[in-house]
């Protein structure tokens, strides 16, 4: 079986001011994710709230890309803290009970938003509940659900199944998504076909994998605007059209400006990056600074830069805190580029893999339900902590597959390009 990715043509409207860019988005966009949240999409009461300068001006409130009332900000911003708990509780708790976490997802549509935490029954299970409870303070929001398959189980049936895939061309294309409501592994597949579905239950074991149709689209994604020192994230770039995420370093103290490695050409020479009219520093398309063409699946590029240029600030002056390891579906996730400029949804998919058009099988792939634009790509994906103006790096853009925007996790970032990224503890 063969898939082939088709790639539609659309064009973009650039700016070449940034005060131009609405961050506010137009009113399809609005209503979208203010029903991800589950609060009113009534035409008249959101045009009520985007005209309300004194809401959109204050400084006490996070800014999610729109405009919310403040209870509205007060409610979703205990949610995302909530959330960035689970995030935590993940890290803590992944190694400890290895066998007993099942995973966390948010439901922003159920009891005004609750957390939801997967136990396997085990000898630690009663434990487990317990430590959770004391940790996230017996939150009112917080419920448990029972699953077969521990996280764990399925980040290890996730990996053989993307490197089965990555060895039989005949399933080039196919991608697969870690699903912990469902606690399965789902493989999409460009058109239903039950022999296929028979030979991978076979194979992996129907009690960890389903089946799902998807739509084959697959698009690689202008904050156009004179150069901007220290480089915070989500700059435009001239090289690719692109964008850049963030500053980091590696372990020799060298420092690099961050973007998608697909910005630079296949077997391309080692082209001079300009940011503004001034050059930045030297992007390569092979070797340890570009992991996009080096099937290591990681969409990602490291542009050498001096130590002056280096920030730990996005564009709109966010500080980041730090990275943002364990993605929940359904936390808030922010996306910071060139043509967008800062617009928001909720993460979709933790763990996803997929084939892009350009034939590279992609891997530690984020699924967002905001796709960004040509330009984008590159850019700062994030999520906020609970302290306004301060972030935390989830990721580097890749750009869209179907309905939803992608990027590379930033572990798989990291490990791919052996550093760290710049923020404001680790300067």
């Amino acid at each position: 079986m063969t898939l082939s990715l088709a790639v539609p043509s659309f064009a973009i409207a650039a700016t070449n001011d940034p005060s131009q860019t609405s961050t506010d988005g137009s009113l399809d966009r609005i209503k979208a994710f203010r029903e991800e949240l589950g609060l009113s999409t009534d035409t008249s009461y959101i045009t009520n709230l985007e005209s309300n300068n004194a809401l959109k001006s204050s400084t006490k409130k996070q800014d999610w890309g729109i405009t919310l009332s403040d209870d509205e900000n007060e409610d979703i911003t205990q949610r995302q803290d909530l959330i960035n708990q689970g995030s935590l509780l993940m890290k803590d708790y992944l190694e400890k009970y290895k066998g007993t976490l099942g995973g966390i997802y948010f439901d922003h549509h159920k009891e005004g938003g609750v957390l939801n935490i997967g136990v396997v029954n085990s000898t630690k299970r009663e434990r487990f509940i317990e430590d959770v409870k004391i940790k996230l303070n017996n939150n009112k929001r917080i419920r448990f659900f029972s699953v077969k398959n521990s996280y764990d189980q399925l980040v290890t049936k996730q990996n053989e199944i993307t490197d089965y895939i990555d060895k039989n061309k005949n399933l080039s294309g196919l991608s697969t998504e870690l699903s912990i409501q469902e606690n399965k592994i789902i493989i999409g597949l460009p058109d239903k076909d039950p022999k296929i579905e028979e030979y991978l239950n076979t194979l992996f074991g129907s009690e960890y994998i389903s089946f799902k149709l998807e739509k084959r689209v697959s698009k690689n994604f202008d904050r156009v605007f004179p150069g901007t020192r220290p480089l915070v994230g989500g700059l435009a770039i001239d090289q690719g059209i692109c964008s850049a995420a963030f500053s980091a370093k590696d372990f020799s103290g060298n420092y690099f400006y961050i973007t998608a490695g697909h910005c630079a050409q296949q077997n391309a020479s080692p082209v001079t990056v300009k940011q503004g009219a001034d050059s930045i520093g030297t992007l390569y398309s092979s070797g340890a600074y570009n992991g996009y063409w080096n099937d290591s699946g990681a969409d990602v590029a490291a542009i050498a830069i001096s130590s002056s240029n280096k920030s730990y600030k996005d564009y709109d002056g966010n500080i980041i805190d730090d990275e943002e390891l364990f993605p929940v579906y359904g936390q808030i996730v922010c996306l910071s580029g060139r043509t967008s400029g800062t617009i928001c949804g909720t993460v979709s998919n933790i763990g996803g893999t997929y084939t892009d058009d350009n034939n590279i099988h992609l891997k530690d792939q984020v699924f967002y339900t905001v796709t960004g634009a040509m330009g984008d790509s590159g850019g700062l994906v994030f999520v906020k902590t609970s302290q306004p103006g301060h972030i935390k790096a989830l990721g580097v853009l890749h750009g869209a597959l179907g309905d939803y925007g992608t990027a590379t996790k930033i572990i798989a970032v990291t490990n791919y390009l052996h550093n760290r990224i710049v923020t404001a503890l680790n300067p």
